[in-house]
């Protein structure tokens, strides 16, 4: 299992949206690296469990979706709010990223800072139809967009449960 990060994981429908925003940020901004696009269930349980359970029953979790074990500490902080499969990554529809700055990955963002960069690459994404995570009242995730095709994560779920456990909804929704 493990980490997906190939841009091909992605619904096919967000793929040339990401490509061009991919394509914009690195030709007006900075190159962005994908960490992350489709999420399996068993990764996205372990990475639920985060925080909420004891390291030796989340790293049980790690290993069982093909992640490394985490430390004590990084179990001290829940990473997400959505149980399998009610992230938009188990769809395909998700990216997280991480921006280079003088050629590494700045996994750094400065809230006090208004024109910190990872505005700027959001922007370029929102322009295109992304949500960013950034903009959420609760729970920011900064590194996260997503393509949603106007489904609720509740009506992709009930579609995806009625076939089959199928991830690739139709975008847009119809």
């Amino acid at each position: 299992m493990s980490l997906i990060r190939d841009m091909r994981e992605l619904h096919p429908a967000v793929i040339p949206v990401a490509s061009e925003w991919l394509r914009r940020c690195a030709s007006r901004l900075y190159p962005v690296l994908i960490v992350e696009t489709r999420r399996t269930w068993e990764v996205q349980e372990a990475y639920f469990a985060r925080g909420r359970k004891s390291i030796e029953d989340v790293n049980e979790l790690y290993v069982r979706a093909g992640l490394p074990p985490i430390t004590s500490d990084d179990n001290l902080r829940v990473i997400t709010k959505a149980q399998a499969p009610r992230s938009y990554h188990f769809f395909g529809l998700a990216i997280d990223f991480v921006p280079f700055v003088d050629g590494k990955p700045d996994w750094i963002y400065d809230e006090s800072n208004p024109k910190d960069f990872h505005d700027d690459i959001a922007k370029e994404a929102t322009n295109l139809g992304f949500e960013w995570g950034g903009d959420w009242r609760t729970f920011k995730d900064l590194p996260h967009i997503q393509f949603t095709g106007g489904w609720t994560i509740d009506d992709a779920v009930d579609w995806s449960m009625r076939h089959a456990h199928e991830w690739r909804i139709p975008i847009p929704k119809r």
